[in-house]
Formats: structure tokens, sequence, C-alpha cells
């Protein structure tokens, strides 16, 4: 237990506590499993709602790798049983009743969310494109030194290198926005993400149509040129509230 200096007076200060995913009120957990740092996890209820959270081990206390594995694993497990609201990796709260202060605080939006997860996974899709990052210049015959570009063909090569890049991305964009059009009968959402040379794309498939979707999926990518990655199923963790990023 830390401690608080108020007006020259030392007290009790809880460590902040860690907040993995909003559900419905009667989720239970088991003993065994465990949140970062292997603390106890506490489901926190408020109304219809509850909040699985953990007291970190201490103030200050620095996440790892290891954590985010048992970020995963709880927030996975709260979804086999109830819809879920995954929380990102590292929420903290300053003390615990903030967890019951936000679950009152935001009780109607976070009903609507969840009544719009209930019974959805997230499938990703990423469509990965090879380039080239940039024309390499002549190798320098024996015997020679190989010369620096100029400031002028340095600058042509740099411009190169990006319009490559801009244009692999809207590739993968493409090809992303034809996935959407194509499975948008078997999906109930979609969140878009782009990058240099990699787009991905979220869906929202119920699970009582998920072998439908993977079904559909597997024609279309065998027609498709692109490299497209499959992930999933997983907790909705691409259609969080933007009120929920803490």
């Amino acid at each position: 237990m830390e401690t608080v200096a108020c007006r020259g007076r030392l007290y009790a200060c809880p460590p902040p506590t860690y907040l993995y995913c909003v559900s419905r009120g009667g989720l239970s957990l088991p003993d065994t499993l465990k949140g970062v740092g292997e603390s106890p996890l506490e489901v926190i209820t408020w109304g219809g709602l509850a909040g699985v959270c953990s007291v970190l081990p201490k103030d200050g206390y620095s996440l790892t790798l290891q954590d985010l594995f048992l970020h995963k694993e709880v927030v996975e497990y709260a979804h086999t049983l109830l819809a879920v609201i995954p929380m990102r990796f590292s929420t903290t709260l300053k003390r615990r009743e903030a967890v019951v202060e936000l679950l009152q605080r935001h009780s109607s939006q976070l009903e609507e969310t969840l009544d719009r997860l209930e019974d959805m996974v997230e499938i990703s899709l990423r469509v990965v494109l090879e380039g080239e990052e940039g024309n390499p210049l002549p190798a320098p015959k024996s015997g020679e030194r190989a010369e620096a570009p100029s400031g002028i063909e340095y600058l042509r090569q740099k411009r190169q290198v990006q319009e490559e890049g801009r244009q692999l991305g809207l590739r993968a964009e493409e090809v992303c926005k034809v996935l959407e059009q194509r499975l948008r009968p078997l999906i109930a959402g979609s969140q878009l993400e782009s990058s240099r040379y990699m787009s991905s794309i979220y869906f929202l498939v119920r699970r009582n149509r998920l072998e439908e979707f993977e079904r559909a999926f597997g024609e279309i990518r065998g027609r498709l040129p692109e490299k497209v990655l499959y992930s999933g199923p997983w907790p909705p963790y691409s259609f969080v509230p933007e009120f929920l990023e803490i």
C-alpha cells in the first residue's frame, strides 16, 4: 500500500485499478484466471453492467509483454461467456471506485454497445503488398569507389520511394474495399485501417455465420492475386466506442 501526503499527514493510497473489459452483470470468472502481474481478478458491477478489473501490484508498476498476453487471455475468456467491450491494453483508473463511476456515467452507451456486440466476433483481414524500397544505384565497377548520390538524385529517389509506397497503400486499400463489398451480406460492421504497403479491414461477424463467412472468404481469396492474411475470431477489439479510449 502506497501513501500520499495531505496537509502534512500521510494517508494510505491504494495502487491504481487495471480495467480489462466491460460486460454484463452475472459474469463469473475462475480463480485460476489471473490478471496483469499475476494479480487476482475482480468483477465490479453497477446496474446490469460489469467491469473486469484487478489491482496493479504497486503504483508505478511497469507493464510487460507477459502482461499483454494476460490482458488478452482475460478479455478472450470473458468473451466466451458474454458480450464484451475490450479496453485497450494498459487502461488504468486511479482507484477502484472509478470503475463504478465509469459504468454509471456511460451506462446507456455501454448497454447500447453491448447490445450491438452480442454474439459477435471480430475477423481481421490484412492485405500485404510487396514493393521495392526504391531503385538502388548501379554497383560500381571493380576498383572504383561508390559515389554518394547528388542532392538532386537523392531527392528524386526519395520521391520515387514515397510515391511507390503511396500507390501500394492505395492498392491495398482498394483490395480491402473489394473484400468488404463481397462479404457485406455476412457482416454486421467493418473498420478500415491503412498504412504504407499494407491495409487491414476488421469485420464484425455473428458467431452463427462464422463458418459461412470463412467459406465465402476462401472462395474470394482464391481469385485474388494479392496476399491476404486471415486472423480470428477475436473479441471486438476494433469496435470500441471512442468515449472508452481512456
